[in-house]
């Protein structure tokens, strides 16, 4: 596996999400509970989100049970909403950076996208989003 000498930077442009704007996305991969399979992941880096955010289909996809996921109702910014919490985690990498794995204990909810949050991504990487020049950094201190 590829080590990744510190410090490290990598500066990416901003790629059409699902409504069709350029958005800082970003592809992480996720390792089920049990670790059988990877999930390919595509997010939204949003720096609002205090936790991960997936879609509920996911949480089947990575090991998860009815018995793991505690219901909670989560602030969002049109009012609230139905969330399923998890307190035992998964791990996750940004794709093709391996060496740089990190624990994600996402909330799942019914929604149609991803989202990266501060628990997490942000708590592993140092992140700056450029919206002038649409460019998403990631640095390893």
């Amino acid at each position: 596996m590829e080590r990744i000498e510190r410090p490290w930077n990598e500066t990416t442009s901003y790629t059409r999400g699902s409504d069709g704007r350029f958005r800082p996305y970003l592809w992480l991969t996720l390792q089920s509970r049990r670790g059988e399979s990877d999930v390919p992941i595509v997010g939204l880096v949003d720096s609002g989100a205090d936790k991960s955010v997936l879609p509920l289909d996911y949480a089947e996809l990575l090991g998860y049970e009815t018995e793991d996921l505690s219901p909670v109702e989560v602030g969002q910014v049109d009012g609230s909403a139905d969330a399923w919490d998890t307190q035992e985690p998964c791990e996750a990498f940004v794709r093709g950076i391996p060496s740089v794995k990190f624990e994600i204990r996402p909330l799942f909810v019914a929604t149609l996208d991803a989202l990266w949050g501060r628990a997490d991504l942000m708590s592993t990487y140092v992140v700056s989003i450029d919206e002038k020049e649409e460019e998403l950094t990631l640095h390893l201190p």
